[in-house]
């Protein structure tokens, strides 16, 4: 048989059959799972990829606390180092994420621990005992802002009561008030008594939270001040999404008569933001979620220096 009709033929069979053509390594990029999702970075991500031995169809919160997927692998199929990104979750790159069972847990502060979070490099799915000068008495802590990265943000650390996972050992518990009306009525007068009692989960406290009247006014007062200031503008994305905008409002030291740029970066950069909550003196309620991203028929931003 004449030689080079032979190796025309094993040429061709190779190419009408390239998942097994030698030194390929399985699939390529190009035959692999098709789908919208990219990065924050506008990188399209790559399914299914491998990463410690395990396989991902979707995006991964292994490791981190976002979910992140490979953007180029080797060919094995495993992510190549560095060569990964945080999924973006948008209208038009719409990401396939894992189930990710978060914990629950309110630091004493009153404000929402977010979990997980990074913090110096080590991801924290439970409150961390890591040192923190923001922390005294070396307690459990938990983050309750971080970026959009989750990376938690200097000076938005709060101590954990000892009923969240990792805080066992805190001496910071949560108190509990419970108000009972009881009304007394006779044929001519009638009067109202008010039983306040107070239990706690923990014998030993060093920290407390206990409502008063003076901070149910204080709530109420920020509800009536905040109603007063909610304007036609409704947020799109963010913590805060579907509220109204409430203008003005103080942050920072500028009072903002529309919608503030947003300059810290990440997925939200290049848009504007409001506050959907205010304070009595309309300080925006930072740390808190009370903010939304704007649309873009809301009215921009204006900054008025302070009076």
């Amino acid at each position: 048989m004449n030689p080079l009709i032979v190796l025309s033929s094993m040429l061709a069979l190779a190419s009408a059959n390239p998942l097994k053509f030698p030194g390929q390594g399985g699939l390529q990029l190009s035959q692999r799972v098709p789908n919208p999702c990219s990065t924050l970075e506008g990188t399209a991500c790559v399914f299914p990829f491998a990463y410690d031995g395990v396989e991902y169809y979707q995006c991964t919160y292994k490791n981190s606390p976002t979910p992140w997927c490979a953007t180029k692998l080797d060919p094995n199929g495993t992510v190549i180092v560095n060569n990964w990104g945080d999924c973006a979750n948008t209208q038009t790159s719409a990401c396939p994420v894992e189930d990710l069972t978060k914990p629950s847990c309110t630091a004493v502060s009153g404000s929402a621990c977010i979990l997980p979070f990074r913090y110096q490099g080590i991801v924290y799915n439970k409150c961390s005992d890591a040192a923190n000068t923001e922390i005294a008495d070396s307690q459990a802590w938990c983050s309750t802002e971080v970026t959009s990265g989750g990376e938690h943000i200097d000076g938005k650390a709060a101590v954990c009561p000892n009923t969240c996972e990792g805080a066992a050992s805190n001496t910071a518990s949560t108190t509990t008030t419970t108000t009972t009306t009881t009304t007394t009525a006779s044929a001519s007068t009638s009067s109202t008594t008010i039983t306040t009692t107070t239990a706690s989960t923990s014998t030993t406290t060093t920290t407390t939270t206990t409502t008063t009247a003076a901070a149910v006014n204080t709530n109420s007062l920020i509800d009536i001040l905040t109603d007063s200031l909610k304007s036609a503008c409704t947020t799109v994305s963010g913590p805060a999404v579907g509220k109204q905008c409430v203008f003005p409002f103080k942050f920072q030291g500028v009072t903002y008569s529309g919608c503030a740029e947003w300059v810290f970066g990440g997925e939200n950069q290049g848009l504007a933001w409001c506050s959907t909550m205010v304070s009595p003196s309309g300080e925006h309620m930072d740390g808190s979620g009370q903010w939304g991203i704007c649309p873009d028929t809301c009215p921009g931003h204006s900054a008025l220096a302070f009076l």
